[in-house]
């Protein structure tokens, strides 16, 4: 979970990078992860896509939408637009998709470029 985890977060690290306070791993507990407060439960049989689009999802919806410093930012930024893309399931991969055209934009953890 720890590597989905840093894949996806680096797409909300535009347009500044925000410090999070996270749990995850042996130490706490293998499918949770705690960031700022909130939680987020997955269980051990998903795929690894399955994984990204879940994670992306949860920063999307639970953290980056309730932080100060990114409250009422499009996170992570859809190209042209004023919204954020939506993280999807397409054909096994995880990809951010733009809710107005229906674009794949790029694979979750490749956005940035």
């Amino acid at each position: 979970m720890r590597r989905a985890l840093d894949v996806a977060l680096g797409d909300f690290q535009l347009p500044t990078p925000v410090e999070l306070t996270f749990d995850v791993g042996p130490s706490f507990d293998d499918n949770l992860v705690r960031i700022d407060g909130a939680e987020l439960r997955i269980e051990r049989a998903v795929t690894e896509p399955e994984m990204l689009v879940r994670i992306a999802d949860f920063l999307q919806d639970q953290v980056f939408d309730q932080l100060d410093q990114t409250w009422g930012e499009a996170r992570p930024p859809c190209p042209g637009h004023q919204h954020a893309p939506d993280p999807r399931l397409l054909d096994g991969d995880a990809w951010w998709v733009c809710p107005h055209s229906g674009e794949q934009l790029a694979r979750i953890g490749e956005l940035r470029g």
